[in-house]
């Protein structure tokens, strides 16, 4: 019996691991991917709890989408309904 809960009806599919030999921007992006796809990704909320929490300017929406997946964001993997995240 397969017990690997990634494989069960309406998972999302997680995208495979970066190749061998990949560099080491793409493994980061791949492991980014696989995060977002098996637990979503954090909503700008998320990210300005953060950004305050640290003490940090806010850079604004669009440099945050820029440089994260946001589970708000049409071209993110992750989706606001599947955020488990809180990041503060």
């Amino acid at each position: 019996m397969d017990q690997d809960p990634m494989r069960r009806s309406g998972t999302p599919q997680v995208p495979p691991p970066a190749a061998q030999g990949a560099s080491d921007d793409t493994v980061a992006r791949s492991v980014m991917a696989r995060m977002v796809a098996r637990h979503g990704a954090p909503s700008l909320e998320d990210y300005r709890r953060t950004y305050t929490a640290a003490g940090l300017e806010w850079p604004g929406d669009d440099a945050v989408r820029a440089r994260h997946p946001v589970a708000d964001d049409p071209t993110s993997t992750g989706t606001a309904s599947s955020t488990r995240h809180s990041a503060a």
